[in-house]
């Protein structure tokens, strides 16, 4: 039974990450930024929903309103602590690729990754499915708290995928196509007026 679970479980795991993979290569190719960004914005948006949750739930009352800054305090810095955790992450699989080989640190780190993100998304999944239930008017503020939970595990998720190196923007380089075809335009344009005044000059 065990081996049914961990192979479904598996299955599970292997098409999410097969999203992600091409959520982050489409982010790669059309901001020219790394999978690192990526999970680091995701970090930067979570405790912003998650704060605003928590302070919205106990506005009305002082102690839990202080219980709740503190809160915020906690996943704030538990932000900031993984994003600086990513970006050496994302350093040393770098260095790793360019040399052919693994980094055992990071691998290790990937399979933390690999249990934090579905914690996080359980979380914030079980705290959405419990305030469907409540009628006390604070079940959005919640919902808050579990969408932060929920974007924090997705960005667990992200740092998983396969690398791709920073690059152009699409954007980027659709402007210097324009600009490119702008100027391709202007020179024959340019020619055929010089020509016409040495005509003119000439008669």
């Amino acid at each position: 039974m065990s081996n049914i679970i961990s192979k479904a479980y598996g299955a599970l795991d292997e098409a999410i990450m097969k999203g992600v993979n091409s959520g982050v290569r489409a982010y790669n190719w059309t901001t020219g930024r790394t999978k690192a960004d990526l999970a680091n914005k995701l970090l930067t948006i979570a405790p912003i929903a998650e704060s605003t949750g928590f302070i919205g739930m106990s506005y009305n009352n002082p102690f839990t309103l202080g219980l709740s800054i503190f809160m915020s305090g906690i996943y704030i810095l538990l932000s900031h602590t993984q994003q600086e955790t990513n970006k050496k992450m994302e350093v040393a699989e770098q260095r790793a690729l360019e040399n052919s080989c693994l980094d055992f640190i990071v691998e290790n780190w990937k399979n933390s990754a690999a249990f934090l993100g579905p914690m996080w998304s359980i979380v914030g999944s079980f705290i959405g499915y419990t305030e469907m239930r409540r009628s006390d008017g604070l079940s959005s503020t919640n919902y808050l708290i579990a969408g932060g939970n929920l974007v924090r595990g997705a960005s667990f998720y992200v740092m998983r995928a396969d690398y791709f190196p920073p690059r152009k923007s699409a954007v980027k380089k659709g402007l210097e196509k324009l600009a490119e075809i702008a100027e391709n335009y202007k020179a024959p344009a340019v020619i055929s007026s010089i020509e016409s005044f040495a005509c003119t000059v000439r008669k």
